[in-house]
Formats: C-alpha cells, sequence, structure tokens
C-alpha cells in the first residue's frame, strides 16, 4: 500500500492503525474521511435517473499512483468486487457512504430542523387571516389534498403534484423538504439499541387527520413497511428521518470546504 513514482497527486490515502483509514478525496463521505476495514457502507451511483444504492463491506483498499483502489463485498451482487478512483479528478463515478456518516447527518439535521422550526414556530397571523384569492379558490378546488398547517399556523405539508409533496419536519433532510414516490432514500432509525441506516424507496403517501403515512420499501430486504408521523408534534424526539443522496453529498462537501 501507498505510492510509487508515477503520483503525481501526492498521498491520499494515509494509515492511521492497522485498521483504519484517511482518504482525501470527495468519493469518500464519512466523518472525518476515515475508513476501517470491515466497515459496512452504501456504493452510491447518484448521477442517473434512477440512482443506483448498493450496500457493501470494506474489505481492503489502497493507493497506486494517481489511483485509489477499495476491494468491496457487494451483498446486492453477492460477490466482492474492485472498485477504482482518479485522484486527480474531482468527479467520482459513484460515492462510498459510511453508515456512522448517515447517522450523524441524520442527527444533525434533525437538530438544524428543530432550530428552524423554533423560529418559525409563531403563527403569522397575516397569511392565517388573509382573504382568499381566485388563485386559493382554484387550488381548493383541485384533486390534491389541501396543505397542512400546524397548530402554530405553520404549512407543513403541501401536495406539489399527486406523487411528490413539500414535507417540512425537521427529520425530513431532502433538498426543498420535498418527498417523491419511486425515489430512493436514507432512512435512518432511532432506538434504545442504536441507530439503524437503510436504503429504502418511497412507494405511497397517504394523509389521515394530521398523521402522515409513507410507505417505503428496503432495497436490499424488499420489505415494505409504513412510517408514520404526527404532523403537529414540535418537540425533538425522533423514531426516524430521511435523507437524499444529493443533500447528503453537499452537506459533505460544504463541511469540508468550510474546515
Amino acid at each position: 500500500m501507498g505510492t510509487n513514482a508515477r503520483n503525481t497527486v501526492g498521498l491520499k490515502l494515509i494509515q492511521l492503525s492497522s485498521d483504519t483509514y484517511a482518504i482525501q478525496h470527495q468519493c469518500i463521505l464519512s466523518p472525518m474521511k476515515t475508513v476501517k476495514i470491515g466497515e459496512e457502507m452504501l456504493i452510491i451511483y447518484p448521477d442517473t435517473i434512477d440512482p443506483l444504492i448498493y450496500p457493501a463491506k470494506l474489505l481492503e483498499l489502497w493507493q497506486e499512483g494517481d489511483v485509489l483502489f477499495l476491494k468491496l463485498w457487494n451483498y446486492h451482487k453477492l460477490k466482492w468486487q474492485i472498485y477504482t478512483q482518479d485522484l486527480t479528478k474531482e468527479d467520482s463515478l459513484f460515492s462510498f457512504v459510511s453508515i456512522p456518516f448517515i447517522t450523524k447527518l441524520a442527527e444533525v439535521m434533525a437538530v438544524r430542523g428543530q432550530s428552524e422550526s423554533s423560529i418559525n414556530s409563531k403563527p403569522n397571523i397575516r397569511e392565517q387571516y388573509r382573504p382568499k384569492t381566485a388563485n386559493d379558490r382554484l387550488k381548493d378546488n383541485s384533486e390534491l389534498p389541501q396543505p397542512f398547517y400546524n397548530s402554530y399556523g405553520k404549512k407543513i405539508l403541501e401536495f406539489i403534484s399527486s406523487s411528490e409533496i413539500m414535507l417540512d419536519l425537521p427529520i425530513i433532510s431532502t433538498r426543498n423538504k420535498r418527498l417523491s414516490i419511486n425515489i430512493p432514500y436514507l432512512k435512518v432509525e432511532s432506538s434504545l439499541s442504536g441507530n439503524k441506516s437503510v436504503a429504502v424507496r418511497l412507494l405511497d403517501i397517504k394523509i389521515k387527520e394530521e398523521i402522515i403515512h409513507l410507505r417505503v420499501q428496503e432495497l436490499e430486504s424488499k420489505r415494505t413497511y409504513t412510517l408514520e408521523w404526527n404532523m403537529d408534534y414540535s418537540g425533538s424526539y425522533w423514531l426516524w428521518s430521511l435523507s437524499d443522496f444529493k443533500t447528503a453529498i453537499a452537506v459533505h462537501t460544504t463541511r469540508n470546504k468550510n474546515c
């Protein structure tokens, strides 16, 4: 492991201990840019119409010249594979996301969302009691469900279309707080035994009074179930959260630039 005489970018792979490495490249999304041999990861191909997500385990990694090599066990294909990254290029075809990074991202976004909610917790009286316009009446007569406002007068839910919603909750860490049917997301579930992360696809959205029901399917196990949340709840406790991959990568990139 290491570099050779052909290297032009310098050492990007640094061994910190017998099983822990730091990788100075944005293809790796992990706390402190570190990964461990045997660590569970997700392989993500984000630049496709339907992003591909494969669970994997890191078996080995090394740098030769300007190329980073990762040997991973791909649980989806049930075989080990070699992935390479040209270290002279910033862009990468795929990203490697560690489970601790996903968990930390969900926690950070939940805290940030709670802060934003507290700032906007006071009802907007002007918005709440303004007379309805013609556009409002047209919206009322549409086939889409009506927006949901919490007890403080804040709009929490709005249907953008029959397959896309805006869900302004701290547990939703997606661009513009939007969720779309048939799109994959990272779900982090909070429990007494620790946080569990898994890739899921959103199958259906249903609303019953103040409760939202999100039907999802785990990409690996194909198991389907419903995530429920009271949209009028304004506390800091959370059972699960959903993040999209572009937001995860954008947050990680911005944080690195500010360091």
